[in-house]
């Protein structure tokens, strides 16, 4: 029995029976391929499928939620950049990225690391988005989403800082900004 099979709800002539796995059949000719339902909701636009809503939903809505189908991104972007050298209670840039004019970058998230515990921060524009702690154990910071958490506009610029206590240590760091341009 394949993995991939499937039963069409409403099913027509010619379709299969819907069978659940776990049951018994004592008639003989009863149902003994097993298979998993599967809705299959489509149409050549939107509208053939649900009808649309530009507004905010309040919470009291019901009906099929859609979205427009991600993309492969064909510009990913990984900006990475080395600091050697930083002085305790000091705010360092790792890398910066300056959005190209007509694009958005969609941020997917960050990598960064040193030989100290450390806060690294994501900016936009100045303005501070995501902040991430390290420690000894764990001197990794990695944040990186399934779906892009924030657009950053054309123009704008994006940086990875960060910061260490460690008093008398010299920290390295080393970070990535990850994402893509549309």
């Amino acid at each position: 029995m394949g993995l991939n099979k499937f039963t069409e709800l409403n099913v027509g002539e010619g379709g299969s029976v819907m069978d659940e796995s776990g049951i018994v059949y004592s008639v003989p000719g009863e149902p003994t391929d097993r298979r998993r339902s599967r809705i299959v909701i489509s149409g050549e636009n939107l509208n053939d499928i649900t009808e649309i809503k530009n507004s905010q939903i309040t919470g009291v809505e019901y009906g099929l939620v859609t979205r427009n189908i991600p993309f492969c991104p064909t510009d990913s972007q990984i900006i990475y950049n080395t600091v050697s050298s930083v002085a305790a209670s000091t705010l360092t840039v790792i890398t910066t990225y300056t959005v190209p004019a007509g694009d958005t970058l969609f941020f997917r998230g960050f990598s960064g690391t040193g030989n100290v515990p450390a806060i690294y921060r994501i900016y936009v524009n100045g303005t501070a988005k995501l902040s991430l702690r390290t420690t000894s154990a764990f001197p990794n910071a990695s944040l990186l989403y399934d779906s892009p958490v924030m657009q950053v506009a054309a123009a704008s610029i994006i940086t990875l800082e960060a910061i260490h206590y460690s008093t008398g240590v010299s920290a390295d760091f080393e970070g990535s900004i990850i994402g893509f341009l549309v």
